[in-house]
């Protein structure tokens, strides 16, 4: 297992030099929205750290296959997630409808070809729903398409899409540790982490690279597909424990996208009124360091919630106290931070 923690510290860090001295990737990945409504940075930064991620997690494909006898969903999820991100990243794609639509596409073939649904929501009304065929495709599309988007949506800040990850990624190994689930499963959730702290390395608290949408993708559809599928495998996991530890990338865009259709606005264009956009702006006034302030505050009160909801992982009753408690921890925390700003915009 050593041996493959460095052969890809060497793959990811060699890759990052060959992609950086590649005139060509560097035309294709360089990221110029600099001053764009949801750009945060000052300077063209490459949106390359997708790829290298992608690349060294095909390494551990190569070495570990037999780890993956059971698990080749994921494999396909990922690379066609992957591919959709690139495309979006190389501008092959750039209208959201046509990458949307693809997606669309791509993972409901896999759906429908693994048979991979959710098995279980512990909600009367989605359980109900999940009885017929076409309703549970839908559902389980639904919830990789939030968890997906929503990680590209709060990657524009250092370390909070990879942080994020990491920290779920954790709470899921621990989980499985404890309790003896997925022995050999394990290594490769380690593997995960080792993987977002290499990307950390460059992207934290300084960004040299972006993870790009290819990026956020892959991570996105990991943490999506996994808890799923650990969901489904082990009866004692409660659904709403898996809500709750991917709550925020799933929230973020399901609130963003009914409050722009409540503001009759287009929910599949950007703005910069997002939970983290506006904590940021409220950081910004006060220090240099804004960017990575807001990753860490964000995830630490992640891991206020995450912490009880690893402990009672078994307990529905609980997990969903504390499911819509984070409903209202995130709705009240948005109004106030949205009450602050119209007030400094009404004092400037």
């Amino acid at each position: 297992m050593n041996n493959i923690f460095f052969i890809s510290l060497i793959v990811f860090y060699l890759s990052h030099y060959l992609i950086l001295n590649w005139k060509v990737a560097n035309e294709l990945l360089i990221d110029k929205k600099i001053n764009k409504i949801q750009s945060f940075h000052e300077k063209a930064t490459i949106k390359s750290g997708g790829i290298l991620i992608f690349v060294t997690w095909f390494i551990f494909f190569i070495f570990y296959q037999s780890d993956f006898k059971n698990l080749n969903f994921i494999i396909y999820f990922l690379v066609a997630n992957f591919i959709i991100g690139f495309f979006a990243d190389t501008q092959f794609i750039q209208n959201p409808f046509k990458r949307f639509f693809l997606m669309f596409l791509m993972n409901f073939l896999i759906i429908f070809y693994f048979k991979f649904y959710i098995l279980k929501f512990n909600f009367i009304f989605l359980d109900y729903l999940n009885l017929f065929l076409i309703f549970k495709a839908i559902l389980v599309f639904l919830a990789l398409f939030f968890i997906i988007n929503g990680s590209n949506l709060i990657d524009g800040f250092n370390g909070l899409l990879s942080i994020h990850v990491s920290i779920i990624i954790l709470v899921l190994f621990l989980v499985c540790k404890n309790n003896n689930l997925e022995i050999e499963f394990e290594r490769y959730l380690i593997f995960l982490i080792f993987l977002n702290i290499l990307f950390l390395t460059l992207n934290f608290p300084n960004a040299k690279i972006f993870l790009g949408d290819s990026g956020a993708y892959f991570l996105g559809t990991h943490v999506a597909v996994i808890s799923i599928y650990l969901a489904n495998n082990f009866k004692m996991i409660s659904p709403f424990f898996i809500a709750n530890i991917l709550f925020y990338l799933f929230f973020e865009i399901f609130f963003s996208v009914f409050r722009k259709i409540s503001q009759k606005k287009n929910p599949f264009f950007p703005d910069d009124k997002h939970l983290h956009m506006l904590l940021f702006k409220q950081f910004k006034k006060k220090t240099k360091f804004a960017n990575p302030i807001t990753s860490i505050v964000i995830n630490f009160i992640f891991c206020l919630t995450i912490i009880p909801s690893y402990m009672y992982f078994d307990n529905d009753y609980v997990c969903k106290i504390i499911f819509f408690l984070q409903i209202i921890t995130y709705i009240s925390f948005y109004l106030f931070l949205i009450k602050k700003s119209s007030h400094a915009n009404f004092c400037s």
